[in-house]
């Protein structure tokens, strides 16, 4: 008996897209790449959680790039998404059918004043419309 409607597990596949970490000012944040090969869409949900340092503006940007090697990536056009304040949360849902096979998730951290502005962020990718159910 194969999987149903009510076991949205089996037609996905979650992994993390930036594990759980505090980001600094000027910080790029470098997810691991990930073999999309058979799968044609994706969801980037990204947090933002604590913002420290008292910063009078917060900008973190999470971006989906993508690449042939798992060694070079490149910005994927339009999809990116900007979060500007402290626990907040923000979803990408791409059509992911035409890019290379390999995809990672990117966060670029900026802030504006403050003390030495750090804050927690994370974000999931989550993988589906599979050609056959992943593993």
């Amino acid at each position: 008996m194969g999987p149903n409607i009510k076991d949205i597990g089996a037609y996905i596949k979650a992994v993390a897209g930036i594990g759980p970490q505090n980001a600094a000012d000027g910080a790029t944040v470098n997810g691991s790449g990930v073999d999309r090969q058979g799968l044609r869409s994706c969801v980037v949900a990204a947090h933002v959680g604590a913002v420290t340092g008292a910063p009078t503006a917060t900008s973190i940007q999470f971006k989906l790039q993508e690449s042939d090697d798992n060694s070079t990536f490149t910005d994927v056009s339009g999809a990116s998404t900007t979060i500007t304040a402290a626990d907040s949360s923000a979803e990408l849902d791409l059509d992911i059918s035409g890019l290379k096979r390999y995809v990672r998730v990117v966060a670029v951290v900026s802030f504006t004043g403050g003390t030495s502005p750090t804050a927690d962020i994370a974000a999931t990718l989550i993988l589906g419309g599979a050609d056959k159910l992943p593993a």
